[in-house]
């Protein structure tokens, strides 16, 4: 569960710091905007922004509905964590456009995408109480994945 969290905190770490760079290049006049690039990002950006949502509610779910509940706890996990994984790399392509937006046409509103894609990314942060209820697991697993001192995960090669 820790390793899902640093990876998704580091995923989340990306919609603050690229348009924190794109913010500090426009204050600091080191943005030059590409004329007529605004009326395809003024389309794109929001269009992308709901497909890759739709994208990544439907995928995840798929992903989570291929996983074998009558197996081990130890062998879940890790599939959790590769549709976790995939979900949040199509929240956040929306996001990172939409600063890539903001810096090609020096219009800092396209900046909106990556403040809503991470506040998306903390509502559906994985906790054990999310986990529990996707995987849907018995009394005994989640006793499990409850306990600190348990392995719950192993890595297959």
């Amino acid at each position: 569960i820790q390793t899902m969290t640093i990876i998704y905190a580091a995923q989340a770490a990306v919609l603050v710091f690229f348009p924190g760079i794109v913010l500090f290049l426009n204050a600091t006049d080191g943005l030059t905007p590409a004329e007529g690039m605004i009326h395809i990002f003024y389309y794109l950006v929001p269009v992308a922004m709901v497909a890759f949502l739709s994208i990544a509610y439907f995928v995840f779910k798929t992903l989570l509905s291929k996983i074998d509940t009558t197996r081990p706890l130890r062998q879940k996990l890790p599939k959790y964590q590769t549709a976790l994984l995939i979900r949040s790399a199509m929240l956040e392509i929306p996001g990172l456009l939409g600063a890539v937006a903001a810096m090609l046409t020096a219009q800092m509103y396209f900046l909106a995408a990556p403040l809503l894609m991470l506040i998306i990314f903390v509502i559906l942060r994985p906790t054990l109480f999310t986990i529990i209820d996707d995987l849907k697991l018995s009394g005994n697993e989640k006793a499990l994945l409850e306990n600190p001192d348990s392995v719950v995960s192993e890595i297959e090669g």
